[in-house]
């Protein structure tokens, strides 16, 4: 399959090479001033056909046929030009070079501001060039040469980029609670319930305009990150009128037209939302009232109408829940993506407004076979195994995303309104069957059935005005929200004790009940989150000319209000007295769950709900930061940017059914941070740079809240000591700029760590192991890494088979990690003091081949991925770490433009189809190392097909 991959690539970039065809070539020129202008637009008129100029004010339109020619070139700030009958030979260069004049078109003293594209591979290269900090991107440009679905996809492309679980980013090797992201310059909501994480497969990829990735903390943006800080832009500022439709189809191999389970999710599933079907019975009281139901209900020292009240309260909720634990079998259907988008542009007297408006409709089915194992020890001869579990796990979600913003400029105000609303509901049944060698060999039979509905809004409200060529001012308020509901999360346990070892027979499969409300087994849970967030900011600019020294002044304020509700309410089914028909344990679940069966008199069933103040918190905060910073130009060859940040950070914790709970912190922190540009010359430079920055803890991680994680069979725990880690961040990086769309970065960066945060395997009194996170004591990271964004024009002249790639364009990036974590000795437990941080990979390595042939309308790209090994379970004593081992991954997407209205896209991912693997290295003294592969999956391969059709 990897042959085939790379002969059917290379081959369409052969049989896509025309013979003979000529091309037209010069320089565009400012024709008051004579020099260069970089970044125009020149295009032969009525096709797709057009180049960029580059550093050099240089253009080439290639692999054009003999013939006639209209060319046109258009630059912001200055009036276009066309040039008819433009004559092409074959074999022969035409040489045609432009003189453009500057716009003079002013309303009544207005002068007219344009806006930069910001969506284009040399937009995102110049805006790169010309910052401040150490920051990679990707532009829209180069994400529709992908068949990226959506941003979680497109991130992973990029310098020292991974993703964790399909949707969380790791930068640097650094995990997702190390990161910041924002949406349109405001704070983008948390999308987890259990971590500090925003979930990027939520942001469609065709909504996105650029995605940006600072590395290096500056006064101006926020101080909560180590890994990254990132800002993800959507679509705005149309620059035309244009109507698009798109529609594709994926197969995912082992899934499409394969056995399917699921659940009933209601009549409105298909638009990601629960109709009811899964919410909470409307005659299950509060969990206040439901504590004074369940207390003595047995009747001592209750007269007997109080009794017969309260057991019939009781029957009556529990005859009450919805049977969701029905599972039924059907056959997965193909994937689908629909996408809708309308961009309008007015231009009313002295107003320009543009208007962009996407909705995108998308599917997705998933089956997965998970093997697991567990270890319970490790001898000379041979290992002690504590389980062998295999999981099927059937996932289905419907997703609506829209997108609505608006632009008005007015001489040199610009405002914006934009909007995101993403709707996901997400439909989840698992199967794990296997054996329990802990629990004397017994056999389980567990299902996890749950509805997961993800709603996820974020909008802001902007504005930049431009006093005059050297002072500005903008400012944004904006607002944030996010819901995250589980109603009816069922777990059914079954499990079967041997019966007799040797022969290998087993007694029948029983439910596990007891007396008391398990939540980890035979349980309904109902979780809900809500999380909003207010933000406002002021920045004002202003470049001072003192004679020929020219410093820049920024200076702005931010603030934000979080809070957050979540609460869970777990529920199970117990005995209803202490003597109990046993008969009941034996039954398929939905005859457990018969009316009938519930009562007093027959030793029958009830329902209970596990009454806990940890199952319930509010979380407020609060963030004022202010920050000055000053760029000093010292000479032509050095440019020094730096300045402070000051941060007040309040946290509240409540809990409403512990009367009186309440933790506070209230903290000012200084950051500090200072850059040093060594401009070499036009096309090279050297950025050195230092900062400060913090991780706090995140809202679930300071509460003493403790939840069942049903895929990975573990108990995870908050801590509400934990304290804030803070980081001293030291970058060093060469950017080398060959030609106008080109870029070469190598550095390095080095991180200090004090209170670094991670989830840490705990012992526990039934002698297994639990997660919680734990403060360590100190921690380093140190890395180098490359990028490399080359097109292959230098070719084009040659008299073999290279000059065929001359429409070639190689983005490649590496990067080489060490990070080592050192932790508080008392903690005996550990497996290792000092080891590489956890989800850090040592390594990564993405590397992108794009060719794009204008004349022909192809674009063939295949774009490969590969990670170092990386912790993703710190051991114990008894447990070594849990490593996720390196697998390569490959891509491959062709796309047709069959005019400028029609282009077709071909895809498959995962053209490798690896084995994705966990495993643990244990040793025993007199015995060799033996690895264990404790996960192992195949992710399956997966082909689309898609149409899109434009009216411009």
């Amino acid at each position: 399959m990897k042959l085939f991959a790379f002969t059917l690539f290379f081959s369409l970039i052969y049989f896509s090479v025309s013979y003979g065809q000529g091309s037209i070539q010069g320089v565009v020129r400012d024709k008051k001033t004579k020099e260069s202008i970089v970044g125009a637009n020149v295009y032969i008129l009525g096709t797709t056909n057009g180049r960029s100029t580059d550093l050099d004010g240089s253009y080439r339109l290639e692999n054009l046929r003999a013939g006639a020619y209209k060319v046109v070139v258009s630059f912001i700030s200055y009036e276009s030009d066309t040039i008819a009958a433009v004559r092409v030979q074959n074999s022969k260069v035409t040489e045609l070079d432009f003189f453009l004049e500057e716009a003079t078109t002013q309303l009544t003293g207005v002068t007219i501001q344009e806006r930069k594209k910001t969506d284009t591979d040399i937009s995102m290269i110049t805006s790169i060039k010309q910052s401040n900090q150490i920051v990679v991107g990707v532009s829209s440009q180069q994400i529709a040469r992908s068949q990226d679905k959506d941003a979680s996809e497109v991130i992973k492309r990029l310098p020292g980029v991974t993703i964790n679980d399909g949707r969380f980013v790791i930068v640097r090797g650094l995990v997702e609670r190390y990161n910041s992201v924002w949406l349109n310059n405001s704070p983008a909501p948390s999308t987890e319930a259990d971590k500090r994480a925003f979930s990027f497969d939520v942001i469609p990829s065709n909504l996105i305009n650029n995605i940006l990735i600072y590395k290096t903390p500056s006064p101006e943006i926020p101080a909560d990150f180590a890994g990254a800080h990132i800002q993800i832009f959507t679509k705005n500022v149309p620059d035309q009128n244009r109507i698009s439709v798109g529609y594709s189809m994926t197969f995912n191999e082992g899934t499409t037209f394969n056995k399917f389970k699921s659940q009933d999710n209601g009549k409105y599933e298909w638009l990601g939302f629960d109709d009811g079907t899964h919410k909470l019975p409307g005659t299950i009281p509060s969990t206040e009232e439901m504590t004074q139901v369940l207390q003595n209900y047995g009747g001592e020292g209750l007269d007997s109408a109080t009794i017969a009240y309260r057991r019939g309260r009781i029957l009556e909720i529990s005859k009450s829940f919805n049977d969701n634990n029905r599972v039924s079998e059907n056959t997965a259907a193909p994937d689908h993506k629909f996408n809708f988008d309308i961009i309008r542009l007015w231009k009313p007297g002295k107003l320009r407004i543009g208007n962009t408006t996407a909705l995108t409709y998308k599917t997705n089915h998933d089956k997965e076979e998970i093997y697991r194992s567990g270890v319970e020890n490790y001898f000379s001869d041979g290992i002690l195994y504590s389980e062998h579990l295999y999981d099927t796990r059937y996932s289905k979600s419907f997703q609506i995303g829209g997108l609505h913003n608006w632009s008005l400029s007015y001489g040199n105000t610009i405002i914006e309104f934009r909007n995101i609303l993403n709707q996901t509901g997400t439909s989840n049944v698992t199967e794990r069957y296997g054996v329990n060698h802990y629990r004397g060999d017994q056999k389980l039979d567990k299902t996890d059935i749950s509805y997961e509905s993800r709603t996820i809004y974020t909008g802001n409200l902007s504005g930049e005005n431009r006093f005059n060529d050297n002072n500005s001012l903008s400012w944004v308020v904006g607002y944030s929200y996010a819901n995250m509901s589980q109603p009816d999360h069922t777990l059914i346990s079954y499990f079967s004790p041997v019966r007799d070892l040797d022969s290998g027979t087993y007694y029948p499969y029983r439910l596990d009940y007891n007396s008391t409300v398990n939540s980890n087994s035979n349980a309904k849970l109902f979780t809900r989150i809500k999380e909003n967030i207010y933000n406002a900011g002021l920045n004002y600019k202003a470049t001072l000319n003192i004679g020929s020294f020219s410093p820049e002044v920024k200076a702005g304020f931010f603030a934000e209000g979080k809070s957050r509700s979540f609460y869970i309410r777990p529920f199970g089914v117990v005995w209803a007295r202490p003597t109990y028909d046993t008969r009941l344990l034996y039954m398929p679940i939905d005859s457990v769950y018969d009316d009938g069966n519930f009562n007093f008199d027959n030793n029958g069933l009830i329902f209970r709900e596990e009454v806990s103040g940890y199952y319930r918190y509010n979380v407020e905060s609060k963030l004022y930061a202010a920050y000055a910073s000053l760029k000093i130009p010292v000479t032509n060859l050095f440019t020094l940017y730096g300045g402070l940040r000051i941060e007040n950070y309040y946290h509240k914790l409540t809990k409403p059914l512990i009367v009186g709970y309440k933790t506070e912190s209230d903290t000012l922190d200084l950051f500090p941070s200072i850059g040093l540009t060594v401009n070499l010359n036009e096309k090279n430079l050297i950025r050195l740079a230092y900062g400060k920055t913090i991780n706090r803890p995140e809202f679930r991680e300071r509460t003493d809240f403790a939840f069942y994680d049903f895929d990975e069979n573990v108990i995870v725990y908050g801590n509400d000591t934990l304290k804030s880690c803070y980081i001293n961040n030291f970058d060093l990086r060469y950017e080398w700029y060959p030609s106008i769309g080109e870029m070469i970065t190598i550095g390095g960066f080095y991180k200090q760590f004090d209170n670094p945060i991670e989830a840490t395997w705990i012992p526990v009194s039934s002698g297994g192991w639990d997660l919680k996170y734990l403060n360590a004591v100190s921690a380093t990271s140190l890395g180098v890494e490359i990028d490399v964004r080359k097109n292959l024009k230098i070719w084009e002249d040659q008299n073999n088979m290279l000059k065929y790639l001359k429409n070639l364009t190689v983005v490649a990036n590496a990067s080489l990690i060490r990070s080592r974590v050192e932790n508080d000795s008392t903690l005996l437990f550990l497996r290792d003091l000092n080891r590489p941080m956890y989800g850090q990979s040592p390594f990564i390595i993405n590397a992108g081949f794009y060719y794009q042939s204008e004349v022909n309308g192809l674009s063939v790209s295949l774009l490969y991925n590969i990670i170092g090994k990386r912790i993703m379970g710190i051991g114990n004593e008894a447990t070594p770490n849990t490593y996720e081992m390196p697998r390569h991954n490959l891509d491959l997407t062709i796309i047709k433009q069959f005019n400028k209205h029609l282009q077709l896209k071909l895809g498959i991912k995962e053209l490798l189809n690896q084995n994705l693997v966990s495993n643990q290295i244990f040793t025993a003294e007199g015995a060799p190392d033996q690895v264990v592969d404790v996960k192992s999956y195949y992710p399956g391969r997966s082909y689309s097909i898609g149409l899109s059709y434009s009216f411009n």
